[in-house]
């Protein structure tokens, strides 16, 4: 049996579920991930880390958040959602990243990838919004979150 220090990628595939538009959960071992959490149909309530890419009400729905939240969830977000982020971690832990920032939570390392659209007035780089990598079972998963073709996301290095 794989440990979740080392998983095949047929395994990782089995662990991750791409819900609707940018909504992603991950079951890493016992942790539960989720990056994005936005139009769920059930209300699980077992999200051990919850990952916002920018406050957009398509990423950081707080009817989801609801849904997917626990009184010992962990929340992780842009500098620049601080303030619709600490309203939906309600008191619980908030770690706020902006692109660039690495760290470690339950185990679970990862790390803030600028997101942005060059061509869009709504999604500027000077706004910190990021996509995560989430390392999982000794692989690299990118969650893009909203970006296009940058040099930030062409130098990612991942697995999925």
């Amino acid at each position: 049996m794989e440990t979740p220090e080392s998983v095949s990628l047929e395994t990782l595939l089995d662990w991750v579920q791409v819900n609707t538009h940018s909504s992603v959960r991950i079951q890493a071992g016992e942790r539960v991930l989720y990056v994005d959490p936005f139009r769920l149909e059930k209300a699980p309530h077992d999200g051990d880390l919850i990952f916002f890419t920018h406050d957009h009400f398509d990423h950081l729905s707080p009817e989801d958040v609801e849904k997917v939240s626990k009184p010992g969830s962990i929340f992780v977000a842009p500098e620049s959602a601080k303030k619709a982020a600490a309203a939906v971690a309600a008191g619980r832990r908030l770690t706020l990243v902006k692109p660039g920032d690495r760290g470690s939570l339950l185990d679970i390392p990862f790390e803030a990838v600028a997101a942005y659209n060059p061509a869009k007035h709504f999604h500027p780089k000077a706004n910190g919004w990021v996509g995560y990598v989430l390392t999982v079972g000794g692989r690299r998963i990118y969650i893009a979150g909203d970006t296009d073709r940058t040099p930030e996301a062409e130098a990612v290095r991942c697995d999925l």
